[in-house]
């Protein structure tokens, strides 16, 4: 059986969304290359993305075209297999290829995958899945990119409201010169 990793960018002060559901808090951090490089190990290390709708529109628009020498990671997000969980997508286009549609009840969809692969597979963004998934207890790692700015208050915390208490071991713990913090724990089930 897989495992699932869910990989998020998250504020100093907790949220993962402004409070109108954005992320202009992002360009706030300047850019240091050894961040991607860091992120660009684990996704090449895994078998498989996950991605919800929006996430996936955003980053098929993004990494398709993307030159991989500026962006690190269109290399592993053009080439691993993508699941998109929907039931409203006819198409999910990737490149010359498209991604996999998942339709159905999104947490035996996801267990499925984590059926179906015996690595690792990713979740990045995707907030409403992950919800769904961190209660129903089917996230086994938890990786957060901590920017250093704080915003006050915020659309979404990291983890969902009334989710069940799990403790958490930690993996790894990387601090870059930018005030990038990169926490990796894996979840106690």
């Amino acid at each position: 059986m897989g495992t699932l990793i869910v990989e998020k960018i998250v504020t100093a002060d907790g949220y993962i969304t402004d409070s109108e559901g954005g992320k202009k808090f992002i360009g706030i951090t300047v850019e240091d290359p050894a961040v991607d490089q860091e992120l660009l190990g684990v996704v090449s290390g895994v078998q498989a993305i996950v991605l919800d709708e929006g996430t996936f529109a955003a980053f098929a628009g993004h990494y398709v075209d993307a030159d991989p020498t500026e962006h690190p990671l269109a290399g592993p997000m053009n080439s691993l297999p993508k699941h998109v969980i929907s039931d409203t997508l006819a198409a999910a286009p990737w490149g010359e290829g498209s991604a996999n549609i998942e339709r159905g009840d999104n947490v035996e969809a996801v267990r499925a995958l984590k059926e179906r692969y015996d690595g690792a597979i990713i979740i990045m963004g995707s907030p409403g899945l992950t919800d769904v998934l961190f209660r129903a207890g089917l996230v086994d790692t938890i990786r957060m990119r901590i920017l250093p700015v704080v915003i006050g208050a915020g659309g979404r915390g990291f983890t969902p409201d009334a989710m069940p208490m799990s403790s958490l071991t930690l993996e790894k713990s990387v601090s870059y010169p930018n005030g990038v913090v990169t926490l990796q724990y894996t979840v106690n089930h």
